[in-house]
C-alpha cells in the first residue's frame, strides 16, 4: 500500500451567483499526506527522500495526464498544516477533468513518486465559457 498520498479524496462542488448573474464555480480537492515521521517521497511502499513539493497533474482521460504539472505546492517542513494551491481554468462544452498529485524531491532516487488516487470534475458548460477555480489542498496530519 502506498503511503504517498493516502486514500482520502474529498470533493466538494460549490456554486455561487455573483454580480450581473455571472456564475463562479469552485471545485475543491483534498489529498492526505502521511507526515507522522516526516513527509517522504514513497515509491513501492519505500520512503525514498523528504518531500520538497507536490505536483498536480490534469488530464481529459482517466489515467492519462499532461506531462507538465498544472500546479505545484511547496512543503515548508511543517506538519499538521494544510498546503493549498488555486488554479482558475475556463471550461466550455461538457466533459470531465481528472487530477492526481505526486510527491517530489529532485535529489531523491527516484525524484518523483507515482500518482495518487485520481479525483475528477465532471462539467457541462455547453454554450458558455465558464471560469472554474480549482483548489488543491494537501493535508499533513
Amino acid at each position: 500500500m502506498k503511503r504517498l498520498l493516502a486514500l482520502m479524496v474529498m470533493i466538494m462542488f460549490l456554486s455561487v451567483t455573483g454580480i450581473a448573474g455571472a456564475v463562479d464555480k469552485t471545485a475543491t480537492f483534498t489529498w492526505e499526506q502521511d507526515c507522522i515521521n516526516g513527509c517522504t517521497v514513497a515509491v513501492d511502499g519505500i520512503d525514498r527522500a523528504p518531500v520538497i513539493t507536490w505536483k498536480i497533474y490534469m488530464g481529459d482521460t482517466p489515467g492519462v495526464y499532461d506531462p507538465t504539472p498544472l500546479a505545484e505546492i511547496v512543503f515548508n517542513g511543517t506538519v499538521n498544516q494544510n498546503y493549498t494551491s488555486d488554479v482558475v481554468l475556463t471550461l466550455t462544452g461538457m466533459g470531465t477533468k481528472y487530477f492526481v498529485i505526486t510527491s517530489n524531491n529532485p535529489d531523491g532516487d527516484p525524484p518523483e513518486s507515482g500518482y495518487s488516487n485520481e479525483a475528477n470534475y465532471p462539467y457541462d458548460f455547453r454554450g458558455t465559457a465558464t471560469p472554474v477555480t480549482f483548489t488543491f489542498t494537501i493535508q499533513s496530519p
